[in-house]
C-alpha cells in the first residue's frame, strides 16, 4: 500500500470524510484509495489551515489518501505529468473531486 498526501478539491453535495472511497484516475489507470485523514482545509480568504473532520462542497483541504494499488506519483512542483491534476471519481458519483499530489509519497 502507499500513502501519500494530496490537496483535493471537493466537488461533490456530500460532504468528504475519512474512510471515504475513491477510485482517482491518472490517465486510463484507475487507482483504489480510501481517504484516510483530512490534516486542513484552506480559508480562502485569510490563506488560513483550519482543522477539520470533512470537506463540503468546493473546499480545498489537504488529505492524506491510503492507495491500495500501485501508482507512481510525484509532486506537482517536481512533474505535472505524474503529481499534477487527478480527476478522482467516487464509488458512485462522476467527478468528485481533484487531486493535485503535494507532498513525497511514503510506502506502509
Amino acid at each position: 500500500m502507499l500513502s501519500v498526501t494530496c490537496d483535493i478539491v471537493w466537488m461533490q453535495e456530500q460532504p468528504l470524510t475519512p474512510r471515504h472511497r475513491l477510485l482517482p484516475r491518472m490517465g486510463t489507470m484507475a487507482i483504489r484509495c480510501i481517504v484516510r485523514r483530512i490534516r486542513w482545509l484552506l480559508d480562502v480568504d485569510t490563506l488560513a489551515h483550519d482543522p477539520a473532520e470533512n470537506s463540503r462542497l468546493n473546499e480545498i483541504g489537504r488529505m492524506q489518501l491510503e492507495c491500495k494499488d500501485h501508482v507512481v506519483v510525484d509532486g506537482y512542483r517536481n512533474c505535472r505529468g505524474t503529481g499534477a491534476l487527478v480527476r478522482a471519481d467516487g464509488l458512485f458519483d462522476e467527478g468528485a473531486a481533484d487531486v493535485v499530489f503535494d507532498a513525497r509519497p511514503r510506502s506502509t
